[in-house]
């Protein structure tokens, strides 16, 4: 009798650890590629098998042991299958983010929150199924907000605007900070089926875009390390318990404690600078050398100084090898764009050194005057607009015009809440005529 009840929690338990199983629950997520988790699922099902066949045969003790596993193993089956009905979002990894997570940023100049929707994306929640004109804006940490809560991004600030125009609109931020246009064109092609908008703005920064095409591309970027079993294994199963149960278990309110970890990050780059790194670390300001090892100034705005000082510079230059290898690498993005969906519209987003805004991070913001009046960055952005036919807006000559302080962050050179208010106002003035008289009616 007692074999029978084995039997019949083992067989229970085989319901759900099984390779059909796991499929079903998993098909959609970046779990069902990892072989490891694969490979758990035949072993845990030919094991459990063999153990039901082999079921008189095996000592006691171990049976109780096995009985222990099954039960484990179907209240923890029931709980990822919950999870997975319970999901509200089109792909269960979320659009873009992990969804409904909330992340906490300060440091000496901004204090803010990130959240996502229960879709993924940094943008309050919204039907799938629309009644407004809509709008989606790509881009990155310029259209994702950086520095502000969403509220005051660009995206969220134009629907504001538009709205007050009495526009029935809305406008959906898309936005995932460290991307670039290759990221842009995968977003967009994958997105628009999706979202169904009306119009798309991808918001592409000055120079910066440009030189990350040449800089991330597999040619130039450095091979990446080996990764080891364990590391892999471990990352694995993160993943699992993560895909098993995000949607039943609330995501816990994190606070990140930016300074510490900067500081860390901070301390172990000036532990490898190089002889030629020293010397030009030595040039920064002071105040923006306590900035950066007191972990109130991201460690990455300090690389393009010390590792890359004429970056700009070159990207700046039509005529030079790696501008002209990113321009036909931006070319090829903006195809996909215009391919994905037919009304894109190329907005060059203004960056502080081509603007004369102020900004002290390193030796090369100081330039700025010379590269407000040596602009080239922009002949180059609206002539491949104009050859993929796309809708162009460009804020330069805005922001020239405005007051050199309060728009961008001293230190850390994103814009700032007020920055942001410009850019939608400036997008807004130029996208109303585009958009059709019925979206001031409804939809």
């Amino acid at each position: 009798m007692e074999n029978k009840i084995y039997s019949f929690f083992i067989g229970l338990a085989l319901l759900f650890w099984n390779p059909l199983a796991y499929y079903l629950l998993y098909r959609n997520t970046p779990v069902y590629f990892v072989k490891a988790i694969n490979v758990l699922y035949w072993m845990v099902f030919s094991l459990g098998i063999l153990s039901i066949c082999l079921l008189s045969k095996i000592p006691e003790k171990i049976k109780k042991i096995l009985f222990a596993f099954a039960m484990g193993g179907i209240v923890f089956s029931i709980l990822a299958l919950a999870n997975a009905t319970q999901a509200r979002m089109v792909e269960p990894e979320g659009l873009i983010f992990t969804p409904n997570t909330a992340v906490h940023y300060k440091t000496s100049e901004f204090d803010f929150i990130v959240r996502t929707n229960s879709l993924g994306l940094r943008n309050k929640e919204f039907e799938l199924h629309k009644s407004k004109f809509r709008i989606l804006c790509f881009g990155d940490s310029w259209t994702y907000g950086w520095g502000v809560n969403v509220e005051n991004a660009w995206p969220a600030k134009l629907e504001t605007i538009l709205q007050s125009k009495g526009y029935a609109i809305e406008v959906i931020n898309c936005g995932q900070a460290g991307t670039h246009p290759n990221d842009y064109a995968r977003y967009i092609k994958k997105l628009v089926p999706i979202l169904k908008p009306d119009l798309v703005l991808v918001g592409i920064l000055q120079g910066d875009d440009l030189a990350q095409l040449y800089e991330n591309d597999p040619i130039f970027s450095p091979p990446k390390p080996e990764k080891s079993l364990l590391n892999d294994l471990k990352s694995g199963a993160r993943m699992y318990l993560q895909f098993s149960v995000n949607n039943i278990i609330k995501t816990k309110h994190k606070q990140v404690e930016v300074k510490e970890e900067s500081k860390k990050s901070a301390k172990e780059i000036i532990s490898k600078f190089s002889y030629l790194e020293k010397v030009r670390y030595k040039t920064l300001p002071d105040s923006v050398r306590i900035l950066f090892e007191g972990g109130n100034l991201n460690p990455g705005l300090v690389y393009y100084y010390l590792q890359f000082p004429d970056r700009l510079t070159i990207f700046n230059n039509p005529n030079h090898p790696a501008t002209q290898f990113a321009i036909k690498k931006m070319d090829q993005d903006l195809k996909i764009m215009k391919a994905s969906f037919d009304k894109t519209v190329f907005v060059n987003l203004p960056l502080n050194i081509f603007t004369g805004h102020e900004v002290i991070r390193c030796p090369s913001d100081i330039y700025n005057p010379y590269f407000a009046v040596n602009n080239k960055v922009d002949s180059i952005y609206k002539d491949l607009a104009e050859k993929n036919k796309l809708d162009y807006i460009e804020l330069t000559n805005h922001f020239l015009r405005l007051e050199k302080t309060g728009y961008f962050y001293r230190f850390d050179g994103h814009p700032t809440e007020k920055g942001y208010e410009e850019i939608a106002s400036y997008i807004a003035s130029e996208i109303c005529v585009k958009l059709p008289k019925k979206s001031r009616q409804g939809y």
